[in-house]
């Protein structure tokens, strides 16, 4: 990723997905099989976090969850989340009295909608998906929703990171046959440099 386009739903899949399950493991069985479906290929899945400010601020989380007899139902409306237009499950963070927490919502539930947004590049397509009294399965503690999405920005930031590494590395070719000038190869190679150090940081904090 980064050398080129790609058309592929990797970033929603793991970047952030399987890596929001991951947090989670620790506290629920039930995310640490989800991590594993999606390690298998079994099911491809995305996160659902943002709303109409596109923030990720837990305060901000406008999506409601409410348990009735045992089962968990949620209203509300997630945007720009990518890769929603072929995943099979859903994870979306929603607020219940206890605060922001983990729901995972199936492709197949009712009263599920998931509309394509507009988008610069279509190889990244976002969506917004409405829920209406969409049932639900709470993953993770109820309430833990905030410091999971600290944990998952950190994570994803750092794969895109990743993914700009690739775009510098590309661009260092492009410019190695293209026959550029040394004095603007060179400062594209210390880009490259200080990026790769920066995600390294990153990856080891």
């Amino acid at each position: 990723f980064g050398y080129g386009l790609c058309d592929s739903s990797f970033f929603g899949n793991a970047a952030l997905a399987w890596q929001a399950l991951r947090v989670a493991a620790g506290e629920c069985a039930a995310a640490a099989d989800y991590a594993k479906a999606i390690e298998s290929g079994s099911i491809t899945a995305t996160l659902a976090v943002a709303e109409k400010s596109g923030s990720w601020d837990p305060a901000l989380v406008r999506t409601k969850a409410i348990s009735e007899q045992g089962d968990w139902q949620i209203s509300g409306s997630k945007t720009f989340v990518p890769g929603a237009d072929d995943a099979d499950a859903f994870f979306v963070i929603a607020r219940s009295v206890a605060g922001p927490s983990l729901f995972a919502v199936e492709r197949s539930a009712p009263k599920l909608e998931v509309v394509p947004l507009e988008v610069v590049d279509e190889t990244r397509p976002l969506c917004q998906i409405n829920f209406a009294d969409t049932l639900a399965k709470l993953i993770s503690r109820e309430g833990a929703g905030g410091r999971l999405m600290a944990n998952v920005i950190d994570l994803a930031t750092t794969a895109l990171a990743a993914e700009q590494v690739g775009v510098i590395e590309k661009a260092v070719g492009l410019l190695t046959e293209a026959g550029s000038p040394e004095t603007e190869l060179a400062e594209v190679t210390l880009d490259h440099v200080a990026a790769v150090s920066l995600w390294r940081r990153a990856l080891d904090h």
